[in-house]
């Protein structure tokens, strides 16, 4: 075994193989959809399992995966073949049966060093996924290339993980679900998968002759930016029920948890971008087209049938306007998403050669992997202790189920592309948070690492303006004086050091400097209940029209992109309680 070090444990692998269908494989070739073929899905997509050890079982978990991937392959003997383009760019299997790669590997970790040690994953990606699906050279390209790649990995605990990488023009994310459940089945020894597979990938291919007769903006040019990070956000039941109670009643009680956090989080993230204000921004979601009648895709499909409808709007109505206005438009890419929609995306593949859906800095694109049942995949070790995906793909941002180490909460982890200049602004703006745990609590703050900045949030004013956060239960009061709006001020004119005086002592926490940025004002007072949880600090959010008495916010806590949730989006516009005269 090859030992590869890593610098919280280490992981020795044998030399990768390739495992083929236990009998041979039908010689021939298949055409994938122009919905699989299409360039945004010509990239590879890896997910992980953790399982715990069974030590009644007594059996190698290496053995146990490879012999059941052996059979599965018997009946998913494309995934054994080799990806070829033909003419127009088409994509096809040649199922020649070379088989999918396999590894076997053991790390000097346990499971619980991985899970729940001082260096567990807090969130996801995977941060130890180069040791557990170790790249094999010449393995990653899309064409000629093993369409899947996997690894066990036995932990000193008895526990183990899978990892496994996809070439995502074969299939997404339900249809690999489907093949992982069929090893799963026969690995406890049923005689054939309850579910059969069914390729049939003409379903989800363009007319003759093929029309485009639907807006796609999903495929029009944006402004594209290599250079992006990624930071992923936790949301607690408790943040994901206070972001929907500021919505109007019609709309709390007909949006679901996905459009709502989708809405929420595309003004977060405009706002962070700072464009402006007539410049169009973009939202796409996944949209899967299985059980739209009228396509019947059938029980069993296991290539790629979704699209990722966009709607566009002005940069200044998402950052100004309420967040009911982000929410509708979200809403409207579920209803625009007919069969015909579908028809269209499918002929446009082959009129226009198979374009990348906009990957603009512009454009948040969000799907949903709340629902796929990663947690049923069952092997023989019980269901998985941890499951997903295991590493991003720009400039995605994918929902995802994940489990609160400390608390045990289930919340959703949501990745944010941005670039570095947006996501962390640095220089001679002071943090607003340097740390935000107190002594009793172990959790990983959520915007640990980075230093919390300042920045204008370009909001619209009355006579003076309310910030509201929650720190625990200790009301924190926040006096600003800023300029008078005779003194003809802009933006960022005040831009000074300010202490927070609280009624009681806080642990850790003595005082938060932070930047002011005056917009003809004349006074600012911000009441700062700021919730000390950790990883979860969204308090509320603009949630109603500023009327001729209520006044907003003028306090500009922003910088990275997480103090735009902790200190601007996470305030809500209140009627003035009060007015310091100077």
């Amino acid at each position: 075994m090859a030992p590869n070090s890593s610098k919280f444990f280490s992981v020795s692998r044998c030399e990768p193989e390739l495992v083929r269908p236990v009998k041979p494989a039908p010689r021939r070739l298949e055409k994938l959809s122009d919905i699989d073929d299409q360039e945004g899905l010509r990239f590879h997509k890896s997910y992980i399992f953790f399982y715990k050890a069974s030590p009644s079982k007594g059996k190698d978990p290496v053995k146990v995966v490879r012999e059941a991937l052996s059979r599965a392959l018997v009946y998913y003997f494309p995934f054994a073949g080799r990806i070829r383009e033909g003419d127009n760019r088409k994509l096809m299997v040649d199922c020649d049966g070379q088989g999918v790669s396999f590894i076997e590997a053991d790390a000097e970790s346990t499971l619980e060093q991985i899970i729940n040690g001082d260096h567990a994953m807090k969130l996801p990606p995977c941060p130890y996924i180069d040791e557990l699906l170790c790249n094999v050279p010449g393995s990653d390209g899309i064409l000629a290339c093993p369409l899947l790649l996997i690894q066990v990995t036995r932990f000193r605990c008895g526990g183990f993980s899978f990892a496994v990488r996809m070439n995502h023009t074969i299939t997404d994310s339900l249809g690999l679900i489907q093949f992982l459940t069929t090893i799963g089945e026969l690995a406890l020894d049923a005689p054939t998968p309850s579910q059969l597979p069914v390729w049939q990938r003409e379903i989800l291919s363009a007319r003759k002759p093929p029309r485009i007769t639907c807006i796609h903006h999903e495929y029009s040019e944006g402004l594209i930016d290599n250079n992006i990070v990624h930071q992923s956000f936790y949301f607690c039941p408790n943040e994901l029920k206070t972001i929907r109670s500021n919505l109007p009643p019609h709309l709390q009680n007909r949006s679901s948890t996905f459009e709502i956090l989708t809405a929420f989080l595309w003004k977060c993230r405009t706002i962070s971008l700072q464009l402006d204000p007539h410049e169009v921004v973009r939202v796409s979601c996944m949209v899967t087209a299985r059980g739209k009648q009228g396509i019947e895709v059938p029980s069993g499909y296991y290539g790629n049938a979704f699209a990722f409808p966009m709607v566009l709007s002005e940069a200044g109505l998402v950052c100004e306007g309420p967040l009911e206005y982000a929410l509708e438009l979200v809403k409207k890419i579920r209803t625009q998403t007919t069969v015909e929609y579908i028809r269209s995306v499918t002929d446009l593949m082959v009129l226009r050669g198979r374009p990348c859906y906009t990957k603009g800095v512009e454009s948040f694109i969000v799907a949903d992997m709340t629902r796929i049942p990663f947690g049923k995949i069952d092997f023989g070790w019980g269901k998985p202790v941890c499951s997903g995906i295991a590493r991003l793909v720009p400039p995605i941002s994918y929902f995802s189920r994940f489990r609160n180490g400390v608390s045990g909460e289930e919340g959703i982890v949501v990745p944010i592309w941005l670039p570095p200049t947006d996501m962390e602004r640095s220089g001679s703006i002071p943090p607003i948070i340097s740390h935000s745990l107190s002594e009793g609590d172990n959790s990983e703050a959520l915007f640990t690492s980075s230093a919390f900045l300042t920045l204008d949030l370009r909001l619209s004013v009355r006579d003076f303006h309310t910030l509201s956060l929650c720190y625990g239960r200790n009301p924190l009061v926040l006096r600003v004086p800023v300029p008078s709006s005779k003194s003809n001020s802009q933006p960022g004119d005040l831009d000074q050091n300010l202490t927070i005086e609280a009624p009681s002592p806080i642990p850790s926490v003595q005082s938060i400097p932070i930047s002011v940025s005056s917009i003809l004002a004349e006074e600012a007072v911000a009441k700062h209940p700021v919730e000390n949880r950790g990883a979860n600090m969204i308090a509320h959010l603009f949630n109603a029209p500023v009327g001729e008495d209520e006044t907003i916010v003028v306090v500009g806590t922003v910088g990275s992109f997480g103090a735009i949730m902790l200190a601007g989006l996470a305030c809500k516009r209140v009627l003035a309680e009060e007015k310091i005269r100077g």
